[in-house]
């Protein structure tokens, strides 16, 4: 008589054909990794180019509506007419631009490096800063700064556009 062999356990196909299973899993996870990164890494750009806005419009408006080549200490530094007290002018009253970069050679170590006007004040590394400045609006006694943030991701170009209104206090 014959004996019944037990076979209870798993053959060399059911085998393989669970780590290929688990294979394709394990892959798939590593591409929506690598897509959570990049994801992760252009929100950080994002976040970095609005903080770059954002602090030039406090600084626009911390400065007096009038603050210009007058004569004084607009933003209390210890220094008169200096570049960056001039971020509110707009002489031809329909819009002037501006660049970060060139208010950079004011004098002053903005970065607090030890260095006046070294070559690594201005513009924050691959953040391309700029405003505009429009007289008289939205309504009179008022100046509308826009700022823009200009970097590359990835290849594309994208823009942070912040805007604020600076009144004349009478």
């Amino acid at each position: 008589m014959m004996k019944m062999q037990d076979n209870t356990g798993f053959t060399l196909i059911e085998v393989m054909i669970a780590v290929a299973v688990l294979a394709i899993g394990i892959l798939s996870l590593n591409s929506m990794q690598v897509t959570s990164i990049s994801g992760n890494t252009t929100a950080s750009h994002l976040t970095e180019a609005t903080v770059q806005a954002m602090n030039l419009i406090e600084r626009i408006q911390a400065l007096p509506y009038d603050a210009a080549s007058n004569g004084q200490d607009d933003d209390g530094d210890g220094l008169a007419d200096e570049p960056d007290e001039q971020i509110l002018q707009d002489p031809s009253g329909t819009g002037t631009s501006y660049s970060l970069a060139a208010f950079a050679a004011n004098g002053i170590d903005d970065n607090n490096d030890g260095t006046v006007d070294d070559s690594g004040e201005g513009d924050p590394s691959g953040y391309q800063i700029s405003w505009v400045v429009r007289d008289n609006w939205p309504v009179s006694n008022a100046r509308q700064c826009t700022v823009t943030v200009n970097f590359v991701d990835r290849g594309v170009t994208r823009t942070v556009t912040l805007s604020t209104i600076k009144l004349r206090t009478i």
